[in-house]
């Protein structure tokens, strides 16, 4: 079989994320738990991940069951963004009570609606993804791996939403080399640790973006600082940019 991705590898890592977020969704269920959304998305993105390694390598197809999958994925990051948005808003004491509550109320009715998304997709059929997947070759991983690269490389010279959707593949990419052969992981010589800093400054700077968007033509008393701050967040990711395909090699 030599480094080719089995069948067997990739049952054994969609069961495990599928028992984990299952797990997650019981708990989400029963109230609002942050850790719990958090590692949630991460194993839904690890599964997305797979599925979308399977569908470009081959006749990998998801169905349904994944397109479900998909739709409570993105409404957990509803709740996530309005959360992170909060969050954010904290460092801030000016920011308006009424202004707080609003994000309240939004963070509420995003996540009761994330709650009914669970409840419905629990009454599912749970397997139809580990039912399509197929044997990956080790040619199709790495030009798949070199083709996001450059994808990513592209991404990067931009700013505003494509650094986001850069930050979707390195992280796709990293979720992956864990599920890999060790011997074409190795291989593939890529730097987690600068795609973790590089993803990671992305993310701070996204949702400082999102908060001074919504503070925008407010004139609060903090709205000086959030944009230099975001400013300063930004300039971070323009630096770990720099030379992306050189760097993204160990």
């Amino acid at each position: 079989m030599g480094n080719r991705l089995t069948i067997r590898k990739q049952k054994e890592f969609l069961s495990g994320r599928e028992k984990d977020w299952h797990r997650r969704l019981r708990s989400l269920e029963n109230g609002y738990d942050r850790d719990a959304l958090h590692r949630l998305r991460v194993d839904l993105k690890k599964i997305r991940a797979l599925v979308q390694l399977s569908e470009d390598c081959g006749t990998g197809r998801t169905g349904k069951e994944f397109q479900r999958m998909k739709r409570l994925f993105q409404q957990s990051g509803k709740v996530r963004d309005v959360d992170n948005g909060i969050q954010v808003l904290e460092s801030y004491p000016s920011a308006p009570a009424a202004f707080k509550e609003q994000q309240y109320r939004q963070k509420h009715e995003a996540f009761k609606e994330l709650t009914t998304c669970a409840r419905k997709y629990r009454k599912k059929t749970r397997h139809a993804v580990l039912s399509h997947i197929h044997s990956i070759s080790d040619t199709c991983i790495r030009d798949w791996y070199a083709v996001q690269i450059v994808n990513i490389g592209l991404l990067l010279t931009n700013s505003g939403d494509d650094w986001h959707k850069a930050r979707k593949l390195i992280k796709r990419l990293v979720y992956l080399l864990n599920v890999l052969p060790s011997a074409l992981a190795g291989e593939l010589r890529l730097d987690k640790d600068y795609l973790d800093q590089l993803q990671d400054a992305i993310g701070v700077w996204h949702d400082a973006s999102m908060t001074v968007t919504a503070w925008a033509g407010k004139d609060l008393a903090d709205s000086q600082q959030m944009i230099k701050d975001c400013q300063e967040k930004e300039n971070k990711v323009r630096e770990l940019a720099q030379e992306f395909y050189l760097r993204a090699h160990a």
